[in-house]
C-alpha cells in the first residue's frame, strides 16, 4: 500500500474524513449546547427520526457519537491511517465529552455521567467496526 500523500484516493479519504468530522462535530456541539433538549428543532433531522430520538432520550448521545465517528473510522480504516484515525477519534471524544461537561453551566440542561459513557461507547463502537472491517473485510474467502 502506498503512503497516503502519494495516493490521491487515500488523500481524498483522509480529506473526506476530516470534513465529515468537522461538520458533524459542529452539529453535535450545537445539539449539546442548545438550551432545550429536544431533537425536533434540528432542521436537518427528519421529523420521524427526531421523534424517535426524543422517545429514546438516553440513546441519543450514543447514536450521535456513532454518527460523528463511524464515517471517519471507516474511511481511515487502513493500517496506514491507524494513528490519524485514533487522533481524530480522540478529538471527537474530547469535543463530545467537553460538550456534555459544559452543560453544567446551561441552566436548562443537565450533566450526567451516563451521557459521557454513551459518548465513549459510540466512539468505541466506531473504532471496533473499523478494526473489524480491517481485520475481517480484507480476508478472501
Amino acid at each position: 500500500m502506498s503512503a497516503p500523500q502519494d495516493d490521491p484516493k487515500l488523500f481524498l479519504r483522509r480529506a473526506l474524513a476530516i470534513i465529515w468530522a468537522s461538520l458533524t462535530l459542529s452539529i453535535a456541539t450545537y445539539a449539546l449546547l442548545k438550551p432545550n433538549t429536544t431533537a425536533k428543532d434540528l432542521a436537518f433531522v427528519p421529523t420521524f427520526v427526531a421523534s424517535w430520538l426524543d422517545v429514546y432520550y438516553d440513546l441519543r448521545t450514543l447514536f450521535m457519537a456513532i454518527a460523528v465517528s463511524i464515517v471517519p473510522s471507516l474511511l481511515l480504516r487502513n493500517t496506514c491511517f491507524a494513528l490519524q484515525r485514533r487522533i481524530l477519534l480522540s478529538i471527537t471524544v474530547g469535543v463530545l465529552v467537553g460538550g456534555e461537561v459544559a452543560q453544567i453551566w446551561i441552566p436548562t440542561r443537565g450533566f450526567g455521567i451516563p451521557d459521557i459513557l454513551y459518548s465513549l461507547a459510540g466512539v468505541a463502537t466506531a473504532e471496533a467496526v473499523a478494526m473489524g472491517w480491517q481485520m475481517f473485510g480484507s480476508r478472501k474467502t
